[in-house]
């Protein structure tokens, strides 16, 4: 392989313009953009033309796409249950892959997955972005380090306006959505859950609302952590508030962390460890290696870096989103079998 790393895309909708974007602005000589693949024209011409691949070989088949051209890796932003298929025959041929949440529709594919991407020695990433921002890679810090203490009690709250957003779209449809909010947006939520705190779900009791719709909308999830710790996660797909808003608390024995953001802008981190003053975390002052799933994705099929998000993570996600729906379509609380990070 040459030192610029040939990418396909597969799916050309909202997100694969996000990725294009991400790797202009911080991976600039590194990748080339090689091929596009949509089964809608339309979509092709508007991703094109937005921005500037008039040039770049258009399929409407993946496969035919992986057939002849010569990839390193592909970028999957299709709809989700297409995920599984798509990651696995990309596996299968040789290529790496970066796949946008979920990493797939049940546990039983994501375990597929990751066994695959074991055994073919590709890389196989899924795109949880807050992995890489500041303020979330401050509370990680400050959780493993013991600062914070002994984790008791965890409150995660995510409000968009989904409900209106994606009607009429596939997003609403569970045959290719494979369920709602909870699966979708509320995914960067729970996979943030699960990263932060490393602590292990053992039950969770749920409480799920479609509000008149075929998937998940309203969700809230009260988790219990085999460490002792307890959580309530309250995902709401129908607010009517313009903007997208995340607030994430986290108290331990010895400290707080308290995030707000809207939009994934003007996001705030206020730290209290020990009984001392807040303190409003700089993200200015710090920097950390990976700074965006694609850039991680390029340097790690180079050999540079690590892939920050494996497998694993969506497997986790998708454990515990199965859980959740289970529990709010049965009424009572449901156990968890969830796998450990390491």
């Amino acid at each position: 392989m040459s030192n610029v790393v040939k990418i396909g895309m597969i799916g050309t909708g909202g997100m694969a313009g996000a990725h294009v974007e991400r790797l202009r602005r911080t991976a600039e000589g590194l990748f080339e953009i090689v091929a596009l693949c949509d089964v809608s024209d339309a979509a092709l011409e508007r991703f094109t033309t937005r921005l500037n691949l008039q040039n770049v070989k258009q399929y409407r088949d993946y496969e035919d796409m992986i057939a002849k051209e010569s990839l390193d890796g592909v970028i999957i932003c299709s709809p989700h249950t297409s995920h599984f298929g798509q990651v696995m025959y990309s596996l299968d041929h040789g290529l790496h892959v970066l796949v946008e949440k979920p990493l797939a529709c049940s546990a039983d594919e994501c375990r597929q997955i990751s066994a695959k991407a074991e055994a073919t020695g590709k890389v196989a990433q899924v795109g949880y972005q807050r992995h890489y921002i500041p303020q979330f890679l401050r509370m990680k810090e400050l959780i493993s380090n013991g600062e914070i203490g002994n984790l008791h009690s965890i409150s995660c709250t995510q409000g968009q306006n989904w409900k209106r957003g994606t009607t009429g779209s596939w997003r609403q449809d569970p045959a290719l959505s494979g369920g709602g909010q909870l699966h979708d947006s509320g995914s960067h939520l729970m996979d943030a859950l699960l990263w932060l705190t490393g602590l292990t779900p053992v039950e969770v009791f749920a409480s799920v609302d479609n509000r008149g719709t075929p998937v998940d909308i309203n969700s809230v999830l009260l988790i219990r952590f085999a460490e002792g710790a307890q959580a309530v996660v309250n995902v709401i797909g129908d607010s009517p508030y313009p903007q997208m808003f995340e607030d994430i608390t986290i108290v331990g024995t010895n400290g707080s962390l308290r995030y707000r953001s809207e939009n994934y802008s003007d996001a705030t981190l206020t730290i209290s460890i020990g009984g001392g003053p807040v303190e409003t975390f700089d993200a200015a002052s710090v920097t950390y290696p990976a700074s965006n799933p694609d850039l991680n994705f390029v340097e790690t099929i180079q050999g540079k870096a690590s892939s920050v998000v494996p497998p694993v993570h969506g497997l986790r996600v998708m454990i515990l989103t199965e859980s959740a729906w289970q529990s709010g379509k049965e009424n009572r609380v449901v156990t968890i079998p969830l796998v450990p990070l390491a």
